[in-house]
């Protein structure tokens, strides 16, 4: 049985995304961390008004300088450490990859 089969078969399983659904505007596949990642970007950018150099973007996001840096790092350490919230909703993997 081939993922696409499942795809037909059962569709949205209980909420769960398929690598290729989703919304995600930054990432090729939908991983639910993908997902919390794009989300705690753009939260962090909300805070700071910008982006490092290094963090994708598809709109006309203002490039941090220094002081932007300093900012949107803390954020992204505060929103890890759960200090921050992001008020995201990201479904759970229907399919995901184990290293050991």
């Amino acid at each position: 049985l081939f993922l696409g089969d499942f795809q037909k078969n059962f569709p949205d399983p209980e909420g769960l995304k398929f690598p290729d659904e989703g919304e995600s505007e930054l990432f090729a596949h939908y991983t639910k961390s993908n997902c919390e990642l794009e989300c705690a970007w753009s939260r962090a950018e909300e805070q700071c008004g910008c982006r490092p150099w290094y963090v994708p973007s598809l709109d006309s996001a203002q490039t941090c300088f220094v002081l932007g840096n300093l900012c949107f790092d803390q954020i992204m350490k505060k929103i890890e450490k759960k200090k921050i919230t992001t008020n995201c909703e990201c479904s759970e993997d229907c399919s995901y990859n184990q290293f050991s």
